[in-house]
């Protein structure tokens, strides 16, 4: 497999599954109107899961979490791929791979930061929802320090609006409203809750979210 097919794959893993939101309060005051509209208004402060399949779907019940609770298991493979690549590869070619992965790994660990902390903030006191997002924070802080500890660190350039505008832009697609599906039973008996955290990272501003927000998601030009 060449390595552009490698990064891909590891890129893939990164992102399906993963749980999501688009905070309504970041809609510009000049783009308000927009939101009288259901069409537009409906993507806003709902829960959301992009699913391995790549599609994304709200939250409507708990057929996510069995999907959801895999993810560190397929983080985990990222983990022997790289492991693999950098016994096989040249390296020159494994730290070029290596410094594109983390740049991913670190939009993904700020982003599901950013969600987890202001989860209630946008989308109301829906606890068990919440500790979801929470659940995924801890899964991309694990693997970021299993990263640095297996490979060491890579000094990475802080993340820019541009960057997370671009990256959108390749990935993350309007959702779907109503998924098919059967429930399973609450997984919340296997699986500990994660601690919360009182540090707070900063991320990017509301103003810098919503330009890319908006333009990636809706095609709308700030």
């Amino acid at each position: 497999m060449d390595l552009e097919k490698v990064f891909i794959n590891l890129r893939n893993n990164l992102y399906q599954p993963l749980l999501f939101f688009i905070p309504k309060s970041l809609v510009p005051e000049e783009k308000k109107d927009l939101l009288k509209d259901p069409s537009f208004s409906k993507y806003f402060n709902i829960p959301a899961i992009i699913k391995r399949s790549g599609e994304s779907f709200e939250l409507k019940n708990s057929s996510y979490q069995m999907e959801f609770l895999g993810k560190p298991a397929i983080l985990d493979k990222n983990i022997l791929i790289l492991t693999e690549q950098k016994a096989t590869t040249h390296l020159f070619q494994f730290n070029v791979l290596m410094e594109k992965y983390r740049v991913q790994l670190d939009f993904y660990t700020t982003i599901t930061r950013w969600m987890a902390q202001h989860f209630t903030e946008h989308c109301g006191a829906e606890d068990d929802v919440n500790y979801y997002f929470e659940l995924q924070d801890q899964f991309f802080q694990n693997h970021l320090q299993e990263i640095e500890t297996k490979f060491g660190k890579i000094k990475i350039a802080p993340l820019k609006p541009a960057d997370v505008l671009e990256h959108i832009e390749n990935e993350l697609v309007p959702f779907k409203k109503e998924e098919p599906g059967k429930s399973i039973p609450d997984l919340d008996s296997k699986v500990s809750k994660p601690k919360k955290k009182k540090t707070k990272r900063p991320v990017i501003t509301d103003e810098e979210a919503s330009k890319y927000i908006l333009k990636t998601v809706f095609n709308i030009e700030d």
